[in-house]
Parts: C-alpha cells; sequence; structure tokens
C-alpha cells in the first residue's frame, strides 16, 4: 500500500511514498523492518525498526497511527508526515 497524494502515487519512484507491509516501511532511499510493534490505548502503534539506506544500518522507533480521513500519521524519530492512501 503506498501512501502520499495522486500525483506520487502514480510516480514509480518518489521522495514523499511510503509502502507498507506487514513486516517492513519503505521509502524512497531507504526501508525498515519492523522488529516490535506495541499497540496504545489511542489506536497508535509504537514500532522498533532496523534501518537499512545508502550503505548504512540504523535503529528507529516510530508512532504509526490511523486517521479519521483514511490517512496515516507517521512519526519516525523527530520527523513527522502525513501520508493519504493512493487510489487502488
Amino acid at each position: 500500500m503506498g501512501f502520499r497524494d495522486n500525483e506520487t502515487c502514480k510516480l514509480e519512484l518518489s521522495d514523499t511514498r511510503l509502502t507498507l507491509s506487514a513486516a517492513s516501511l519503505g521509502f524512497y532511499e531507504s526501508s525498515c523492518a519492523i522488529i516490535n510493534e506495541t499497540a496504545q490505548d489511542d489506536g497508535a502503534r509504537i514500532l522498533t525498526l532496523q534501518c537499512y539506506g545508502s550503505g548504512e544500518e540504523w535503529p528507529a522507533t516510530a508512532v504509526m497511527k490511523d486517521l479519521d480521513d483514511g490517512g496515516l500519521s507517521l512519526q519516525l524519530d523527530e520527523f513527522g508526515q502525513t501520508y493519504l492512501p493512493c487510489d487502488s
């Protein structure tokens, strides 16, 4: 499932595209394996990640929450972004 906006969804590669699977988060030049996931009472999910990109590897923590409009809020370390679903 890709997220961002309809124009981004039409592009094969975009620096604002996020591709989700049950096991990983995929970005333009990096990806993160989900090592652990903890559900919170407010519906948010705390993710422990191992990320890879540009020959580097690093641990990260993310907070992911589904939004009422079908979007997704993702706070990855100090960076936050709201993503919108691509039309299927």
